[in-house]
């Protein structure tokens, strides 16, 4: 499965598209606020993804617990993902500081429960090969 990501990002490095991304969408939505738009930053990072040809996901907590959240699942390699949150620093909490400063982090399967539980409050032992390719 790695094979057909790399085939469709041979037009540059993957990393520097979502930072382009990120920087494109931040300055596009200068004056939104973080708290309750996370949908739409969201959808903004997916859509310059798509245009930039990195496949990418949007997931919603909501399908996994009650609390609705949305950011962006990208995969890197192996068992590691990029994920993309822009509205992270809502949740008071650095534990992922990557995440507060450039607006993503490389995560690694055993570390996406640990942010399911800041983003939901509640403790989820979810898989992220499962969540990224289940609708």
């Amino acid at each position: 499965m790695n094979n057909l990501y790399d085939i469709l990002n041979l037009t540059g490095n993957k990393e520097d598209k979502i930072k382009s991304c990120i920087k494109k969408v931040k300055l596009e939505l200068n004056d939104l606020v973080e708290e309750q738009t996370c949908k739409i930053y969201s959808s903004y990072v997916s859509d310059e993804l798509y245009k930039n040809h990195v496949i990418n996901r949007i997931i919603r907590t909501g399908d996994l617990s009650s609390y609705d959240h949305h950011f962006v699942l990208v995969p890197k390699d192996g068992d590691n993902y990029f994920l993309i949150d822009l509205t992270y620093s809502q949740f008071k909490n650095d534990t992922f500081k990557n995440l507060l400063s450039d607006g993503y982090i490389v995560i690694k399967k055993d570390e996406l429960n640990n942010y399911l539980r800041i983003v939901t409050s509640k403790s989820l032992n979810k898989e992220i090969d499962d969540i990224y390719f289940t609708k």
